[in-house]
């Protein structure tokens, strides 16, 4: 259970690997399609989704690229890595160039083992449902995917926090709320992230408030539509992910360092975190008008 309740700022998603918990509350978090820690039955005998323990891993053979059943699990020999160049850069089955996540899903509650969580992974890859019996599948929606189960509590918290958003800017209309919503890398094939950020932002000028829909995209950074054109204040950038962070970041420095304010920054291309920031799409952020003292406060104030 997430007992954490969000603040001014939240991210939404549609990325499934569950990176954004590595950084991001899991209060603070919606993932409009679901994500890989979290699985279903197949045959959807109920609506209910079970979380993968931490240490949970599928033993893939590296010849095959599957990922056999347990008692067709070949030899060690048949598992082994084929010889590799250990001065490769490119990546390999097994060995990945990026770092380890370092805050691996800090952000998600602490894992509790269940009689049905450990009914449905009792098996080496192959997860079932505890309740049918029927193979497992990730909780994450696919195309023409008629049986996906969303996290409903994901869903309802992100709707309050929304209304709330919405209430708080149509009450305090003088002056207006500053609101911000940085969408990082949504393209349009499927367009989830993008019809979200142009929705919420024009609900948001609708009850008074100074909105700023800032889209990120090396190729796609331009309105989308009525409702993108329509929108007062639309910055597009014609950037990559991280490269725009990293200027952002620089900025908001150079202004605290001028404010006599140290500030730690982002970390840099060569550390996991970074990338997995980087690729989160449409991380919403909301300016929060009290001061404070800390590095961290004094850059959400910048926002």
């Amino acid at each position: 259970k997430v007992k954490r309740q969000p603040g001014a700022f939240y991210a939404y998603t549609s990325n499934i690997d569950a990176h954004v918990h590595d950084h991001f509350h899991a209060g603070e978090v919606r993932e409009c399609h679901g994500n890989t820690e979290f699985w279903q039955c197949s045959d959807v005998c109920c609506e209910r989704i079970w979380r993968a323990p931490t240490n949970y891993m599928f033993k893939v053979n590296s010849r095959t690229l599957m990922a056999a059943n347990p008692s067709e699990l070949a030899s060690n020999d048949a598992q082994e890595m084929p010889p590799q160049d250990e001065a490769s850069t490119e990546p390999i089955i097994g060995k990945p160039v990026t770092a380890i996540r370092q805050t691996l899903l800090a952000g998600l509650p602490k894992y509790v083992e269940t009689k049905q969580s450990r009914a449905m992974f009792r098996r080496q890859n192959r997860p079932v449902c505890p309740r049918c019996g029927v193979p497992a599948r990730p909780a994450v929606l696919m195309f023409m995917d008629l049986a996906w189960v969303d996290n409903v509590m994901q869903e309802k918290r992100y709707r309050s926090w929304l209304q709330a958003v919405q209430d708080e800017c149509q009450e305090r209309r003088f002056p207006p709320i500053n609101a911000v919503i940085l969408e990082i890398g949504a393209g349009k094939c499927v367009p989830t992230v993008r019809m979200n950020s142009q929705d919420f932002a024009c609900r948001l000028e609708r009850v008074g408030a100074n909105v700023h829909l800032i889209r990120v995209n090396p190729r796609d950074a331009g309105p989308d539509g009525f409702k993108g054109a329509r929108l007062k204040r639309f910055l597009e950038i014609n950037a990559k992910g991280l490269e725009c962070l990293q200027m952002i970041d620089a900025e908001i420095d150079a202004i605290l360092e001028q404010r006599g304010q140290a500030s730690g920054g982002i970390p840099q291309p060569t550390q996991s975190a970074t990338s997995s920031t980087a690729q989160a799409n449409g991380q919403q952020l909301l300016q929060e008008p009290a001061a404070s003292s800390s590095s961290t406060e004094s850059r959400k104030q910048l926002l």
